[in-house]
């Protein structure tokens, strides 16, 4: 079974490996101390924030395709339902959860050189207004080549980086519009 499957996962995204990559990079930053929390939860045998817990990483790993790390939350979630905390799936869980974050680290960064080889391409207002719209995923070099081409202040492409990074595009909209 894949730690990453990328087919699925860029599938879901309409093929934006991109976007896909980004997320993944997402859910690394944001489950990094997984194996510290459970750690606690097991300390304290606090079971219901251990549940919920490992059934979001089973909700968001199920929707990232990452197959391993699912199942292992799958079986420890109906564990935790049923008010049993079984040892050796939390430790399945944990091996599952460093070896997820290993494969994303490996396989997001080992293109990076590459991704960065590719020319700018520039990005006009309309086309940002039209992209934020449609929820279309926004590449780090074409806004750059935006904010290169336009009067907006900094604090305002802070702002709006920011909420194009958070895929916030409703409050992208709203900066562009009052600004």
């Amino acid at each position: 079974m894949d730690l990453i499957n990328f087919e699925f996962g860029t599938k879901q995204l309409s093929g934006n490996l991109a976007l896909y990559k980004r997320l993944l990079g997402r859910f690394s930053t944001d489950y990094k101390h997984t194996r510290e929390k459970l750690a606690e939860f097991v300390q304290l045998n606090n079971l219901q924030e251990m549940q919920l817990l490992v059934h979001t990483i089973k909700g968001v790993s199920g929707n990232l395709g990452l197959d391993r790390l699912h199942n292992s939350a799958v079986a420890l979630d109906a564990s935790l339902k049923s008010s049993n905390m079984d040892p050796l799936l939390v430790d399945k869980l944990n091996l599952d959860i460093a070896h997820t974050l290993a494969e994303i680290d490996l396989k997001c960064n080992q293109d990076s050189d590459t991704d960065s080889m590719s020319p700018p391409n520039g990005l006009s207002e309309k086309q940002l207004i039209e992209d934020l719209k449609h929820q279309r995923f926004i590449a780090d070099d074409k806004l750059e080549t935006f904010f290169q081409s336009c009067n907006l202040s900094q604090a305002l492409q802070h702002e709006l980086k920011s909420a194009i990074d958070q895929l916030d595009y409703e409050l992208a909209l709203q900066l562009l519009e009052n600004k």
